[in-house]
């Protein structure tokens, strides 16, 4: 089975690190069973989904689903599209931003029973989605668009009660479940899981990617609240008061050789490394004069084990800033 292997040192990186809510607004009803992007909705009990302003919770629009009723579970973004599981079964059902329907696919025949949660993740061309079965609380990837790949087990969650939903996030895969002490866990392999520090909350039922690795949605039924949360590990971004601004944008999880996009205010001297958890140097991605604008820069890590590992990025020898990735490799 093909799983995502990270170092246990990744629990010292959460604890040492700011997490917080960063927004909350009113949830449009009490049946939010799915978010996903910035910020769609789904609702179980008038099978719509809604697309909301994530800062005020206003409702933009309100897009009826074309099957109905289907008790809807999970959300997940495709390409111009929504993907989202029927409640009870292993069908899953895409819709386009609009509302018409574009198909379904019953997924019982590869061996899945209930899905409850479902979140996407985009590189370049390729779409995958992500799928849990809470029969086996294994979480599932599948290739899009629908029907065009083969499903494999990514990873089957030990002592996680009741699964809701699922979220990815550059840090593991988020996950809400049944549990009133600990309902959103950050499991970054099958056992090791972290717990959010924010606690006036006993549940959670959808959890939704953002478009920002390090943060995610997750509704809150018992206090109509949908919340924006973040996991500061020292940022994607940095600015000082005399040199140039970094944004680092690359894809999570990793699985091999890929690129990173960099963004500088001004033209600077840049270093670019990878390094493993402890901060021993992995790699040297790159070391040069760079202009001001956005760059794409290659990162060779297909030969390198299943891991966290850090992305850092120095400029002028005054500024640096650091971006975590996990590494699945199939080696």
């Amino acid at each position: 089975m093909r799983s995502i292997k990270l170092c246990v040192a990744l629990l010292t990186v959460f604890t040492c690190s700011a997490q917080y809510i960063e927004n909350s607004c009113p949830a449009p009803s009490e049946h939010i069973t799915g978010l996903a992007g910035e910020l769609y909705a789904i609702d179980s009990l008038q099978n719509v989904v809604y697309k909301l302003n994530p800062w005020s919770g206003d409702v933009l629009d309100t897009i009826p689903i074309p099957w109905v009723p289907c008790s809807p579970v999970g959300l997940a973004i495709g390409a111009d599209s929504l993907i989202f599981a029927e409640s009870g079964s292993a069908v899953i059902r895409v819709m386009t931003m609009d509302g018409d329907s574009v198909g379904s696919i019953d997924l019982s025949v590869h061996g899945l029973q209930s899905i409850t949660g479902l979140c996407s993740f985009h590189f370049s061309s390729t779409e995958r989605l992500y799928i849990m079965d809470a029969v086996t609380n294994t979480i599932y990837e599948y290739n899009l668009p629908l029907g065009s790949g083969d499903i494999s087990e990514l990873l089957t969650l030990q002592s996680c009660p009741e699964v809701h939903d699922i979220a990815n996030t550059c840090y593991g895969v988020a996950v809400a479940c049944e549990d009133s002490l600990s309902p959103v866990r950050i499991y970054w392999d099958s056992v090791n899981y972290y717990t959010l520090s924010y606690g006036d909350y006993s549940s959670a039922v959808g959890v939704g990617t953002a478009s920002e690795g390090n943060r995610f949605y997750f509704s809150d039924p018992d206090m109509g609240m949908i919340h924006r949360y973040c996991m500061d590990m020292g940022g994607i971004s940095g600015q000082g008061s005399h040199t140039p601004k970094i944004i680092i944008s690359i894809p999570n999880p990793v699985e091999g050789d890929t690129e990173m996009q960099l963004h500088l205010r001004s033209s600077g001297e840049v270093c670019a490394v990878v390094s493993d958890i402890s901060g021993r140097e992995i790699i040297s991605v790159y070391e040069g004069m760079l202009a001001e604008g956005t760059h794409s820069i290659p990162v060779y890590m297909k030969d390198l084990p299943s891991g966290v590992y850090l992305m850092k990025i120095r400029c002028d020898d005054s500024f640096s800033v650091t971006e975590f990735t996990l590494l699945n490799s199939y080696r």
